[in-house]
């Protein structure tokens, strides 16, 4: 295509662009399928009856989906509590686990303290469940993420036989905590522009920072840091994200017309048709057009001098109240729907372009105002911004 404010063809420049904004219509399209799902799953937390896939170690599940105790691993998990209790360590518990090769739940013998920590910090060895300390993510691509409060947790008690006593729990937890307060970090760690924004496509661990001999910043994904064998995906520049972020936002901002607008009405549509279908929603239009109904019924007697002016001024005030009540329960229907955050965030990115269409440089705050999470992949660096919509830069 090309723009007459600019004068340039913007055909191969806004090729994937336009992919991806098509691809977004589809993706909302099966995001909506997936959070009913989800609705329904967390309907059953609520009552008590979710039930996992897979059991954790210590237990098996029945045919219908609780929870059974397995002899030989209860009889672990009692020792780790008892351990860790008499005054051992997290790292020493898992050391003495891993030389005896004591089998873990898929028969691996080896122990790290993050497993022997995961045991002590569960609640469902006292019998009881707490149900969402993960979530599924609402955008695509869907990632199991930890809850940290975005979203509802439901505690269920004695859902299932216990392997240790609450109160040994209670006091496993007691002296966690203090070990904490002993020994945890006291140094605040210093953030950056991009501090846990950066996440690799391959394994999902999020970029730290490094700065080079040579004084150059780069990101680095953490598992490659480690252990370049369990991740294939190299350090970044710094210099590098930055650039792709400069690149995208001066793409974006120029063709915000032929991008966001459309964005915006298609998700617009597709909100619009969900929400007229919800049953509560279509309840509280069928209310409003029969208080509609009343009113235009009221004002043809008014006319005819069947009532008098007191008689109908009275019930159109009070039908009145009521409309406005339901059209506020409606608009808080609508607000509930998970579409206004996609919608508000594009609103957002066209009024921070109608401000500043182009940029120099690197401006970090307008990074953090437009972007979610960046992807790092071998070849490209794709940006999720905060309406949802993810674009790729060539690196």
């Amino acid at each position: 295509m090309r723009l007459k404010k600019e004068g340039i063809d913007t055909g191969r420049m806004t090729n994937e662009m336009y992919f991806s904004m098509y691809s977004a219509f589809s993706q909302e399209e099966s995001t909506s399928i997936a959070k009913n799902m989800r609705k329904g799953a967390v309907m059953r937390m609520k009552n008590g009856t979710y039930r996992l896939s897979q059991a954790p170690y210590g237990y098996r599940l029945d045919e219908k989906g609780g929870f059974l105790i397995c002899p030989e691993e209860a009889k672990v998990v009692r020792k780790i509590f008892g351990d860790f209790l008499s005054g051992k360590s997290i790292r020493e518990i898992a050391n003495e686990l891993a030389q005896a090769q004591v089998p873990k739940l898929k028969g691996n013998p080896v122990w790290s303290a993050t497993g022997v920590s995961y045991i002590l910090t569960n609640e469902r060895y006292m019998g009881d469940e707490l149900f969402q300390k993960r979530f599924t993510t609402d955008a695509f691509p869907f990632r199991k993420v930890k809850n940290r409060g975005e979203k509802s947790q439901f505690y269920a008690e004695d859902t299932h036989e216990a392997i240790v006593s609450p109160n040994v729990f209670r006091l496993a937890q007691e002296l966690l905590k203090k070990k904490n307060q002993l020994h945890g970090r006291k140094k605040e760690i210093q953030t950056y522009t991009f501090s846990k924004m950066l996440e690799c496509s391959e394994c999902g661990s999020t970029f730290c920072r490094r700065v080079t001999k040579a004084g150059t910043v780069v990101w680095a994904c953490y598992r490659h840091f480690r252990d370049k064998k369990l991740c294939a995906i190299e350090n970044v520049q710094e210099s590098e994200v930055e650039s792709a972020f400069v690149t995208l936002y001066n793409k974006l901002g120029r063709n915000r017309s032929e991008i966001l607008t459309p964005f915006i009405t298609q998700v617009e549509k597709l909100r619009d048709k969900n929400f007229m279908s919800h049953p509560g929603a279509m309840q509280l239009n069928k209310e409003i057009a029969d208080l509609l109904e009343q009113n235009h019924a009221l004002a043809t007697l008014r006319a005819k001098e069947c009532i008098d002016s007191a008689f109908y001024m009275s019930e159109t005030n009070t039908n009145n109240t009521k409309l406005e009540n339901l059209r506020k329960e409606l608009q808080r229907y609508r607000d509930l729907n998970d579409y206004h955050e996609i919608l508000d965030g594009s609103r957002l990115l066209l009024k921070i372009f109608e401000e500043q269409e182009s940029i120099l440089e690197f401006e970090p705050v307008a990074f953090r105002n437009m972007v979610i999470k960046v992807r790092i992949f071998s070849d490209t660096i794709c940006f999720r911004l905060i309406n949802g919509m993810e674009l790729a830069e060539r690196r």
